[in-house]
């Protein structure tokens, strides 16, 4: 609007142009990871279908998931408590 109306120069739009690109980079790195742990956790839900489905065979032998394994799906952490996170964390 200020560019428009002839408060700043026109030169002023390159710079708003870098100062918002910049934050992409960032933003694309993110969203990289909440779809890997999206699809990491969509193969959890599939694996857990899979060993408690009737239909699978497997669910009379194997029984359903363990609690340690219902623990894991639906916090991310292992039996130890520490996240499966490549991330560093407080812990």
């Amino acid at each position: 609007y200020y560019v428009a109306a002839g408060k700043l120069p026109l030169a002023f739009l390159a710079v708003l142009f870098v100062s918002d690109v910049v934050y992409l980079p960032p933003f694309y790195l993110i969203m990289r990871r909440l779809a890997r742990l999206a699809a990491e956790r969509k193969a959890l839900l599939a694996q857990a279908a899979e060993l408690t489905s009737p239909a699978s065979g497997r669910a009379a032998a194997w029984g359903t998931p363990s609690m340690a394994f219902r623990a894991r799906l639906a916090t991310g952490r292992n039996a130890v408590g520490k996240s499966q996170s490549r991330l560093p964390t407080d812990e």
